[in-house]
């Protein structure tokens, strides 16, 4: 950190993550706000030793250096030595662990003794407050700074009005903020805040007019398109999220996650042409293998080149993602861009291969069983009707019904009305399964008469 004879607001006080992907990032550097102890303005109360002191130590750049002068100083307690010493200890707060613990303690306890020398010193107050900040103590930053602060100093309300948000104090956070806007109108920092408190608070509608209103003086800001995409979507307006999103991914070209989501909602919004040629911005003509691994971009990908047509560019994808890498739903996905290949066989493996892995949802066993029966594989469709009829639920029950017309199919009359009768036993009058039960009823006899 570079050494400051300032009190530097050093904590991180941007602007909180916002809810799902959006992170609107704000953060920025935040100025000092206290001026340096000024000895030379206060003669009547600081002696020439003292004013001499702190002059020498401003004067050294090495803060370590400064602070073994002003400890060595054995003259009468003063409350300015004590803030300065404070402030010394906060700029070397950067060195992490153990250090870092060690000067926030050395400098919460220098601000303290100079409170105690001179109750009216706010500088002092300030530093206690920026403590707190640091250790992660917002509630009581609050407490400290609140009745320091000077309200027409731009970055010391500024400042407050950050904290507040991290306190989770949102009403303090609001009040703070609106008086920033209307004591500095074209500061931006007071802006971002407003925007933030607004999506925080649910009115999407007004984040929306706030974030257009920011993004007319700084079109290329990417967090700003971000955050007026989240309103858009929290509105409802889909094509209003759409366009927010293609202008962020034209601001940051290479944010790939910005590009899936663009990707994505062209998906739903019925835009699969697009939806591929965003794809294709991503995965390329041939995805490297650390792409291929990266399950939510290929799942995106497969269904968008599936959607659009592309059937050829969906299946070389999805040869592209390591076997070991696939899970449940791009399984799936597989089964459906076989089917629409007319790749029966593919299909039936695919699903296979996941019942093999444990799968035991009657829907996709019946799905699996359906296929294999259109491949020829009797035994296999029979064999995922009936693991099928162990599950729950009307698709389990539907599924005996789906092997009773495979029976027939087979001429296993026999069997087929068992399956029949159980399932009506638990749904009489179905009509479905009263028709079958018909049909089987009737082939039976026939069969009986020839057999006679």
């Amino acid at each position: 950190m570079t050494r400051h004879r300032t009190l530097l607001l050093t904590a991180t006080l941007g602007c909180l993550a916002v809810p799902g992907w959006l992170h609107a990032a704000y953060e920025q550097e935040v100025p000092a706000f206290l001026e340096p102890p000024q000895p030379q303005v206060q003669e009547a109360n600081v002696s020439p030793e003292v004013a001499k002191l702190l002059r020498q130590a401003e004067a050294i750049k090495d803060p370590g250096a400064a602070l073994g002068l002003l400890r060595r100083y054995a003259g009468a307690d003063s409350s300015l030595i004590e803030l300065l010493i404070g402030q010394e200890e906060m700029t070397q707060t950067d060195q992490g662990g153990f250090d870092r613990a060690k000067h926030l303690t050395a400098a919460d306890t220098a601000f303290h003794q100079a409170l105690v020398l001179d109750p009216h010193l706010r500088e002092a107050q300030l530093g206690e407050a920026q403590v707190a900040t640091e250790n992660g103590d917002y509630a009581r930053a609050l407490v400290l700074a609140g009745p320091a602060i000077d309200p027409a100093v731009l970055p010391q309300l500024l400042y407050y009005a950050k904290v507040a948000m991290r306190a989770g104090d949102w009403e303090l956070a609001n009040a703070a903020t609106e008086m920033g806007i209307m004591r500095f109108p074209g500061d931006a920092g007071f802006r971002e805040l407003h925007l933030e408190l607004l999506m925080r608070c649910g009115r999407y509608d007004d984040a929306a007019r706030a974030a257009l209103a920011q993004l007319s003086r700084k079109t290329s800001d990417t967090d700003l398109w971000r955050t007026l995409a989240y309103a858009e979507q929290e509105r409802g307006d889909r094509m209003g999220e759409l366009a927010a999103l293609e202008a962020a991914s034209i601001s940051a070209p290479g944010d790939q996650g910005l590009r899936l989501r663009l990707g994505q909602v062209q998906l739903s919004e019925g835009l699969p042409q697009a939806a591929l040629a965003t794809a294709r911005g991503i995965v390329g003509v041939h995805p490297l293998p650390a792409q291929a691994v990266d399950l939510g971009l290929m799942t995106f990908a497969v269904r968008a080149a599936a959607d659009a047509g592309d059937l050829p560019t969906a299946r070389a994808w999805l040869a592209a993602i390591p076997e070991v890498k696939r899970d449940r739903s791009l399984r799936l996905l597989e089964a459906h861009v076989d089917l629409q290949a007319e790749d029966y066989a593919a299909a039936n493996q695919a699903l296979s291969r996941l019942i093999a892995l444990g799968e035991n949802d009657p829907g996709i066993l019946v799905w699996a069983a359906s296929i294999a029966d259109k491949t020829g594989d009797v035994s296999r469709a029979e064999a995922f009707y009936q693991q099928a009829t162990l599950g729950q639920g009307i698709e389990a029950e539907n599924a005996g019904l789906r092997l009773a017309v495979l029976y027939y199919r087979h001429q296993r009359y026999s069997d087929a009305q068992v399956l029949v009768a159980t399932y009506l036993a638990k749904h009489p009058g179905d009509p479905s399964a009263t028709t079958l039960r018909t049909i089987i009823d009737n082939r039976l006899a026939a069969h009986a008469k020839t057999v006679e």
